[in-house]
């Protein structure tokens, strides 16, 4: 009996994955009407230029991020009405002002900064958000334009291609408010809005 059910979930499972419409990342923005069981996928490695660490370091700033791809990722975590699923770029990151470490969330969970809106073939829009430095939830987000600049080399099959990456961040001052009743952190962000990193 055990086994007639593994069989039938089996097959339930296939049909629910045959029934998934595939529809390129780039294209994400152009649907017009959403539809339901769709994935936004990276078909065309697009995101792939981005992966891998990148760091400036001025004397000032110290900023390294860690850049990674997660596939097939439910959107909105199940919170929208429609189940659809994406890849996206996922960023965690170390900032240091005057040699002084402000954040790392390098080994932390929660994710600041992660997304996969992508505006042309080298630029890619990410939601953004900084740690609160008093431990409240901070009320301020924003955006991350994340622009990859080839430097022209031939990069050999399997390795990361060659480039500088640019960072530009805006501010969001709407922003949001706990919904738990917990302290607000209203700071500005630290991390400067224009940088230029370089692939480590």
């Amino acid at each position: 009996m055990k086994t007639i059910i593994n069989i039938q979930m089996l097959f339930f499972s296939l049909f629910l994955t045959a029934q998934e419409t595939v529809i390129p990342l780039e294209n994400d923005w152009h649907m017009d009407n959403p539809v339901d069981n769709v994935y936004y996928k990276d078909v065309n490695n697009i995101l792939d230029k981005y992966i891998g660490d990148w760091v400036i370091d001025d004397g000032t700033h110290y900023l390294k991020l860690q850049i990674e791809k997660q596939e097939h990722i439910l959107i909105g975590g199940g919170s929208f009405k429609y189940t659809n699923y994406e890849d996206r770029l996922i960023v965690k990151f170390v900032y240091k002002l005057n040699g002084v470490e402000q954040y790392n969330t390098l080994s932390g969970t929660r994710l600041f900064i992660s997304g996969s809106s992508i505006n042309s073939n080298n630029i890619v829009n990410l939601q953004y958000r900084e740690p609160s430095l008093i431990n409240c939830f901070r009320t301020i987000d924003g955006s991350l334009s994340l622009e990859f600049i080839p430097d022209g080399t031939l990069t050999p099959i399997g390795e990361a291609p060659s480039g500088m990456l640019h960072w530009n961040r805006t501010k969001d001052v709407f922003g949001h408010r706990p919904i738990d009743g917990s302290c607000e952190d209203t700071s500005d962000f630290i991390i400067p809005y224009d940088l230029t990193l370089e692939r480590e």
